[in-house]
């Protein structure tokens, strides 16, 4: 006997904006464990204090099969607009990460 199929429910969330890290490009890219969770720890007080801390989320997630050398994959999902991917350069500053996500150009 088979149980009937649940029904899938759509839910609007109650933040704006949900910033993506690839778990391992950090600890490549940046070299060391510790880097890593620095780059992560900044990325997420840069997007809180841009959308207000209940208003977003910054979560690693597997491998999204970029795998930029020496650089950190970082893709930001909103209602807002599509999902843009960067490939950030460890070095570079939260804001100008959160910047070219919301839009902003890059610079090559």
């Amino acid at each position: 006997m088979s149980s009937p199929a649940l029904p899938i429910l759509e839910v609007k969330p109650p933040w704006q904006a949900c910033v993506m890290v690839c778990r391992k490009c950090p600890k490549r890219g940046g070299g060391k464990k510790r880097d890593a969770k620095r780059f992560l720890s900044e990325l997420r007080d840069a997007v809180r204090e841009r959308f207000g801390k209940k208003r977003s989320r910054v979560i690693e997630v597997g491998c999204l099969d970029l795998c930029p050398k020496g650089r950190i994959t970082v893709a930001l999902g909103s209602p807002a607009g599509p999902l843009r991917v960067l490939l950030a350069e460890p070095s570079a500053s939260p804001e100008s990460i959160l910047a070219a996500l919301e839009g902003a150009p890059v610079r090559p």
